[in-house]
């Protein structure tokens, strides 16, 4: 949200000189009277690994050398991408945001990393 109006109108921003301060009793309600979300408890772990898994590792490695070698990037640039684990998604816990009255609430299993290696 504080992006969203960063980026749009930063001006509204109280940091800005605006009218307009996020905290979070206002973003919390924001999302409950707006959009109607409200926290709750996963009713079960999202799905982990596909059975079909490395039938996808295999197309991804094949679709990456055929790229290498259309476009004809020199060996020296096309190195190892298993150096760091980078999150896109915050470890999930037991509770997630879902809209009110939602029979299935999924959740990432805790166990279960979400990210990509760079």
């Amino acid at each position: 949200m504080m992006a969203i109006i960063q980026q749009r109108e930063p001006q509204l921003l109280a940091s800005n000189g605006g009218p307009l301060h996020l905290s979070a009793h206002f973003v919390r309600d924001f999302l409950e009277h707006q959009l109607n979300w409200v926290t709750r408890k996963g009713t079960g772990d999202s799905q982990h690994l596909p059975a079909n898994w490395q039938r996808l590792v295999d197309d991804m490695n094949m679709r990456a050398a055929l790229l290498v070698f259309a476009k004809g990037v020199p060996p020296e640039l096309f190195y190892s991408m298993d150096e760091t684990f980078v999150f896109f998604a915050p470890m999930a816990g037991s509770t997630t945001l879902a809209e009110q009255g939602s029979k299935q609430v999924y959740v990432a299993a805790s166990e279960q990393k979400k990210g990509i290696t760079v």
